[in-house]
């Protein structure tokens, strides 16, 4: 089978076009993890990896998992979860829009533990993952307890936001490390964010800033972004 996704955040973006596109309500991210417990299940006993429902959107081959009359994800194979050109069928993967990377739900266990142990190697670990771990998720756990009302990967019209703080009226770009590259694309999407949220304060987080930096953040600073260092920033 031929992989349908040229990668997980190709399939989120699909799933959430489709939830646009759509009327009606979508199931949420528990009926999706539900269905997803059933189908590896039924993997498991039955050996019957798709249930062979017509193709909708971009979801449109055999392995698309489908959840309420919806698309909400695929089947993976062993050498896309792994490495390799193992084509055998092992996981799940949820495609949610709400969600920063994809749920997977594995058939084998021995596939489960290998792919946990190929996760936890910080040299393996994507920037993505790193900005993840680093930054956002500890961002965004720290504004909870302050008990700010926060909101995590939320989609406009011009892209994915990753925190947005409803209770500040801030809009913040995750970024894992303090590079040129990394400065310029986050000042680039939040500005183009920003037209949807009147007023809201603009900022980009990072683990920490280099002192031989400082000068970039007064930079920002005059341009309107904030910069926040998790790393450094008081509970």
């Amino acid at each position: 089978m031929e992989r349908r996704f040229k990668s997980e955040l190709d399939g989120m973006v699909a799933a959430a076009r489709e939830r646009m596109r759509r009327s009606g309500t979508a199931p949420t991210v528990e009926q999706c993890i539900m269905v997803a417990r059933d189908y590896v299940e039924i993997a498991l006993t039955q050996n019957i990896f798709c249930r062979g429902e017509k193709p909708s959107f971009e979801f449109g081959d055999e392995r698309t998992i489908w959840s309420l009359g919806w698309p909400i994800g695929e089947w993976v194979s062993r050498g896309e979860m792994l490495g390799g050109d193992d084509p055998e069928l092992v996981a799940v993967r949820i495609f949610d829009p709400n969600c920063r990377e994809s749920i997977h739900w594995f058939v084998q266990t021995a596939d489960r533990l290998a792919y946990a142990e190929k996760m936890a190697s910080p040299q393996k670990r994507t920037r993505a993952q790193r900005e993840l771990d680093e930054v956002e998720t500890p961002l965004f756990e720290r504004r909870v307890r302050a008990g700010h009302r926060v909101e995590r990967q939320v989609i406009c019209a011009s892209g994915r936001i990753d925190i947005l703080d409803i209770s500040a009226n801030e809009i913040i770009e995750c970024k894992a490390a303090w590079t040129a590259t990394d400065l310029v694309t986050a000042v680039n999407q939040l500005r183009r964010y920003a037209p949807h949220y009147t007023g809201a304060v603009l900022s980009v987080a990072v683990p920490s800033v280099d002192a031989d930096a400082l000068w970039l953040v007064e930079l920002l600073g005059r341009a309107g972004i904030n910069v926040i260092e998790v790393a450094g920033e008081a509970e």
